[in-house]
């Protein structure tokens, strides 16, 4: 009867744990940069300074609406299966400018074709949403900040 009893305990526990891990949502597609970066400079310089960079870059500015601090980017071939696409956030502060980044990467899932003598040829099939890992947000600000110290 304990035997019963404990099993039954465990059962639930398990139960509970699977119930609450299968309820998780996650809620945003891509993971922003994880902190906005600070620059206690002049928002149109700041400004100048990111539109530098992603031209610089080899960006296509997609929608510009620097009123409203919003940059992004139409889609940059990095390799032939990988591509990126960046979107910036300016948040004017009392004492400067916030910026944030986001980049959308996308890996090309391929289509094989197979013809005479087992040789392959690839097509791509479909672009697939990658997981941003923060590198590249840190790269494109890193080159922001720099371009700031050199225009001082």
């Amino acid at each position: 009867m304990r035997r019963l009893a404990i099993s039954l305990k465990m059962l639930f526990v398990f139960l509970l744990f699977m119930v609450s891990a299968g309820c998780y949502v996650q809620h945003e597609k891509y993971v922003p940069a994880g902190v906005p970066r600070f620059f206690n400079e002049d928002y149109d310089r700041v400004w100048d300074a990111v539109v530098d960079t992603l031209d610089e870059r080899g960006f296509v500015i997609n929608q510009m609406r620097k009123e409203e601090g919003y940059v992004d980017t139409k889609n940059k071939q990095l390799s032939a299966y990988e591509r990126e696409r960046v979107t910036i956030r300016l948040l004017k502060e009392e004492h400067g400018v916030s910026i944030t980044v986001s980049d959308h990467p996308e890996t090309a899932e391929l289509r094989f074709k197979f013809k005479k003598n087992n040789q392959s040829d690839s097509s791509i099939a479909y672009w697939k949403q990658g997981v941003p890992s923060g590198e590249y947000q840190q790269w494109i600000l890193d080159h922001i900040e720099a371009k700031l110290r050199r225009k001082r």
